[in-house]
């Protein structure tokens, strides 16, 4: 059988020992998945961790698919919603496995209602017109734009699931990354890579954010509560930071406005300067003390 620690190994292969030992505890590895309502919601959302700590929970999250009855992968739409108690503990006992290891979520959440109205209103086609090309970059600009509260200097590698998004993430990256600035471009390492979820487990912790996510946002049209609740059982999620995008009706517009003001190539600049100003929500991934009582 093959470890679960080795689709993490892969990513550090071709160094000498030593260096990719210490590229394990250095590099950082953001797994996302997508999530959609039609005619709702579009997110995107995952988890960042070092590349060391998710090796760590790749073994663990293996260890809880194997109790009895096993599990041959964690897939949040067939269980997140179940009512058997059963069901609901083993998913308990893979979030516990996530809060223990993760630095932070990442999530963007679009209104595709309220995104369509917009771009019918400024009769906008083709790439401008994608909600998965605005959302990506919503996600970036997220990323980019807030890495500091992360205390993260050192590039984040992007992974997705190669079986249900390659085809949009390529055609996002491609319309996308030519016009990215230079500090984006420091920041995100290379083009996405693309894992089958049934190998990496931490896509599987995405795909749980990315429904829980997607959930509550059609539910009550935010991401945000105070505190945040990644799931119904959890009101304490203090273990790890939290950053939020999310776009309501003047940003989209005003996003989507200035860019048809831009040439392709100052696309991105047009987003980052006015445009997506996401409400971002940031908790530490370490209370201070006086702040946990």
């Amino acid at each position: 059988m093959v470890a679960a620690t080795e689709s993490i190994w892969t990513t550090v292969s071709g160094l000498p020992r030593g260096l990719w030992e210490r590229r394990l505890l250095m590099v950082l590895q953001a797994f996302f998945d997508d999530s959609k309502t039609d005619g709702a919601a579009l997110i995107l959302a995952g988890y960042v961790a070092s590349a060391e700590n998710w090796a760590r929970f790749s073994d663990e999250w293996k260890e809880v698919l194997s109790i009895r009855p096993r599990w041959r992968r964690f897939k949040a739409s067939e269980v997140c919603a179940s009512s058997d108690e059963i069901t609901r503990e083993r998913v308990r006992f893979h979030y516990n496995v996530i809060k223990k290891h993760v630095l932070a979520d990442i999530c963007v959440a679009v209104p595709l209602s309220v995104f369509q109205t917009v771009c019918n209103e400024c009769s906008l086609t083709g790439a401008d017109a994608n909600p998965y090309f605005f959302a990506w970059n919503c996600l970036i600009t997220t990323i980019t734009n807030n890495v500091h509260r992360l205390a993260i200097n050192q590039p984040i590698e992007l992974y997705f699931d190669s079986q249900s998004e390659k085809t949009k993430v390529l055609l996002a990256w491609e319309y996308l990354e030519p016009q990215m600035p230079r500090r984006w471009r420091k920041l995100i390492k290379g083009m996405p890579a693309f894992k089958d979820d049934e190998d990496v487990m931490p896509l599987q912790a995405a795909d749980f954010v990315a429904w829980w996510r997607r959930k509550a946002f059609v539910e009550r049209g935010t991401l945000y509560r105070n505190p945040p609740q990644p799931v119904p059982w959890e009101s304490d999620d203090g273990a790890y930071g939290h950053l939020y995008g999310e776009t309501d009706y003047s940003r989209i517009r005003a996003a989507l406005l200035r860019s048809r003001e831009f040439t392709r190539f100052r696309l991105t600049t047009s987003l980052r300067l006015l445009s997506y100003e996401p409400y971002y929500h940031w908790r530490p991934w370490r209370l201070p003390a006086e702040d946990q009582s």
